[in-house]
């Protein structure tokens, strides 16, 4: 269905006793919906786990200087492992002899815009004749300084990925 074979083996849409994966409405992702949703499905699962994409959680680190710095961070895989397993840590310790529980929500790190970095990433593996700053338009001492470490940087291609 999706030409992604472990994912195709995780959804099955024909039986929802049966698919790991279901989609709900993010403004239903609260606890008390997911426990609902879930008693429907409780002889196929024990628990329910869920995911909401977000960008307005999560601290933020001091800012990139340079280009070279950015592309030494740990891989993408890496970063979520930590933003995931933090929240559980954080949950089983608030939690701690209050029995299982039937829900989580994990917040995972999302904006509808890129980061520098993946902006960069994507850049960097196009040939390209020029690159046109959308954003802070007005500082132009600042897209100029960024152009050039664009133009500048060597050293990336999809085997740095």
């Amino acid at each position: 269905m999706f030409q992604w074979p472990h994912l195709d083996k995780l959804i099955d849409t024909e039986n929802p006793h049966q698919c790991k994966i279901h989609l709900i409405k993010l403004r239903d992702m609260n606890n008390d919906y997911l426990v609902e949703y879930w008693k429907k499905y409780s002889l196929s699962f024990k628990s329910i786990v869920g995911l909401s994409p977000t960008g307005w959680s999560f601290k933020y680190r001091k800012p990139i200087q340079e280009l070279s710095e950015m592309v030494k961070l740990d891989n993408d895989d890496e970063i979520v492992r930590r933003t995931i397993s933090s929240q559980f840590e954080k949950t089983f310790k608030k939690d701690e002899g209050k029995g299982f529980a039937l829900s989580k929500i994990i917040k995972l790190p999302y904006s509808e815009h890129s980061s520098f970095r993946e902006l960069f990433y994507f850049v960097s593996l196009l040939q390209f004749g020029e690159v046109i700053p959308t954003v802070n338009e007005n500082d132009n001492e600042e897209n100029y300084r960024w152009l050039n470490k664009f133009n500048a940087f060597d050293g990336l291609n999809l085997e740095d990925l």
